[in-house]
């Protein structure tokens, strides 16, 4: 590991700061000039704070083949870890077919501080969570002075066959919606987490769990996070999901208990901590998102517990019961101190910082006051902002009704944003007493700003409150847009970056830059393979009836990336690829068939490798005649 110390005009962490969220894998680029980060200069200076430190790890190759110009390649995903130092970090990895690299990719900024908190107790129902593969499996109950949900799985029914090509069959025994997609599941709502943008990398969880005469036949417990890729287009058809599985932290042993378990767990933003979901056979509506990426902006729905290698044929049974769920995760809220926000006046009462202290509502978590309309709490900001959305959460002790954002670009005068009603009772419970203010282009539903220059301060003016209330009152309030400098953790972040790059040998290293300086982690090479043509090894059962109905499971290797599977030339739909096992449910037909599988590498087909039942149990020597539509 090496490192000098340099001066980095950080504001590129503002003006870069969508690249929290990148999402696209690196390519081939051509390096800027020397001392050139992403258009910013870099210069060598005296050493300051504590450089920051870098540990490059092995790689390993993308889960999904991603387009060249020259082939399609799995290419490979750098991981390593990052020490800032608790300073704003930018990162980049540096990449070619020599030590002299020649390559990188573009800088990002490690996120902020894990500060942003969400608590369910389930106290007053379902409060917007869902369960079972038909939104109808999980249910609220009530036992003495505890309330929790519970999950009974139905069998086949709860069978979810969209990924069996990445981490297998699942069943779905909770979820529900944190982002700015959602799905509308039973009208579920969204939370809204971050603005709509939830940034989990590294985020800790916590919930209570009990197992009810559970039998797991080898499944286990593992978080599941799903994000669009492209939320401007979320309502058209096909969608464009990624799915990733938390497979690092398993925790279904404890529902062998039968009693109530405490489950802790961390979702790193590290490879091997998470499985690919899969795109069921290629279908563009499941799409391959880098972890790091994905992590950054779950968008749609997060599954605390999901249920993880499903046998198709041996399933589990019972039921799990699911208590408290916590979260801690990145907080992009520009008010927040770390990220730049001051407190700057606030009517006397109530503690104001409380209102930006990552918790929604809460004990100590809320600010109250007189009930006097005009009463104004004003936020500064260390750089200018470009606000794309607002969250102002009611105080559940002492709730307002009416209040007015405004804002001002140059911090004497103020601009309205218009008065906003904030509910004072939910039928999903108390995370849902807020306000979100978010205006989209009416073409690409896209964020518009919601004032029209950066601004550098922020007010909300509590207009009124509940006819006759003693106190008015306010829950978190958060503010997010582009421009922030986000302090970071004092302590280590996992990292993974993926790079799409043609056959070959390539060396790369990590390099992490702060104010104290720029280190370069070790070498570390990775050859990126030719991915080979499938194989057919073995097909179980080898003879099915007639009548279909039957599953058939195809053993091979580089099945995963199936174009198109044909059983005597008719075109079947696979239910995917686990763990190098197709499984494809046959149709009525007759006679001895062949089995051909297309894929993005090539073709296997195995002659007379499935048969059908002649009436006396062997295999029909006839040809091959399967009756579909």
């Amino acid at each position: 590991m090496h490192h000098r110390a340099i001066s980095i005009l950080l504001g590129c962490v503002a003006a870069c700061g969508d690249a929290i969220g990148a999402t696209d894998a690196a390519r081939l680029d051509v390096p800027e000039a020397d001392g050139v980060i992403d258009g910013i200069r870099i210069d060598e200076v005296a050493s300051g704070p504590r450089a920051p430190r870098v540990e490059t790890s092995s790689s390993d190759a993308l889960p999904v083949p991603q387009a060249t110009e020259n082939d399609a390649a799995l290419g490979f995903r750098v991981n390593g870890r990052v020490h800032p130092a608790g300073r704003p970090a930018m990162w980049f990895v540096e990449y070619g077919a020599t030590t002299d690299y020649g390559s990188r990719t573009p800088a990002r900024a490690l996120p902020g501080k894990l500060s942003a908190h969400f608590r369910e107790d389930w106290s007053e129902g379902l409060n917007g969570w869902n369960g079972g593969f038909q939104g109808t499996s999980l249910v609220s109950r009530v036992e003495g002075a505890r309330a929790f949900l519970r999950y009974t799985d139905q069998g086949a029914a709860e069978n979810d066959v969209n990924h069996l090509d990445g981490v297998g069959l699942i069943h779905l025994p909770m979820y529900g919606y944190p982002g700015n997609v959602q799905s509308g599941v039973n009208e579920q709502p969204s939370l809204y987490l971050g603005g709509g943008h939830p940034d989990l990398r590294g985020a800790k969880m916590a919930m209570a769990v009990r197992g009810v005469d559970w039998v797991p036949k080898g499944t286990t417990l593992g978080t599941w996070a799903q994000m669009d890729l492209d939320p401007s287009m979320a309502d058209q058809v096909p969608m464009r999901r990624a799915n990733w599985a938390h497979t690092g932290e398993p925790f279904g042993d404890l529902l062998l208990s039968g009693q109530w378990e405490e489950a802790t767990w961390t979702l790193r933003n590290r490879a091997a901590d998470w499985t690919y979901a899969g795109q069921y056979g290629a279908r563009n509506a499941y799409l391959y998102k880098e972890l790091d990426g994905a992590l950054a902006d779950v968008n749609v729905d997060i599954f605390p517990a999901q249920l993880l290698f499903v046998d198709l044929f041996d399933l589990p049974s019972g039921g799990i019961d699911f208590d408290t769920l916590s979260m801690t995760y990145r907080n992009h809220s520009v008010l927040v101190p770390s990220n730049g926000g001051t407190l700057a006046a606030a009517p006397a009462g109530g503690d104001a910082a409380a209102l930006v202290d990552g918790w929604r509502f809460g004990d100590g978590h809320e600010w109250t006051g007189a009930s006097v309309p005009g009463q104004a709490i004003r936020w500064t900001l260390a750089r200018g902002i470009t606000l794309t959305s607002l969250l102002i959460h009611n105080s559940v002790e002492a709730p307002s009704t009416l209040v007015e954002v405004r804002v001002s670009d140059d911090g004497e005068h103020f601009v309205s944003l218009g008065e906003r009603e904030i509910p004072t009772t939910s039928p999903f419970g108390p995370n849902f007493l807020f306000h979100h203010q978010l205006e989209l282009d009416p073409v690409t539903t896209r964020a518009l700003p919601l004032h029209d220059k950066p601004i550098i301060a922020l007010e909300v003016v509590i207009l009124a409150g509940p006819e006759g209330a003693a106190r008015f009152g306010l829950g978190e309030v958060e503010a997010y847009g582009a421009g922030a400098i986000e302090e970071t953790e004092d302590d280590w972040y996992d990292v993974n970056l993926d790079i799409v790059a043609p056959p070959g040998r390539y060396h790369h290293r990590i390099v992490v830059t702060t104010d104290a300086g720029t280190t370069y982690g070790d070498d570390v090479a990775f050859e990126v393979p030719t991915l080979a043509p499938p194989t057919i090894d073995t097909v179980i059962p080898g003879i099915v009836p007639t009548a279909g109905g039957d599953y058939i499971n195809i053993y091979g290797t580089h099945l995963a990336h199936q174009i198109s599977i044909e059983i005597g030339g008719v075109t079947l739909e696979p239910y995917g690829v686990a763990r190098g096992v197709m499984s494809v449910l046959m149709p009525p037909g007759s006679g001895t068939c062949d089995i051909t599988i297309t894929t993005d590498f090539g073709m296997a087909t195995s002659a007379g490798a499935v048969a059908y039942d002649d009436g006396t149990g062997l295999a029909d020597p006839g040809p091959c005649d399967l009756a579909v539509p």
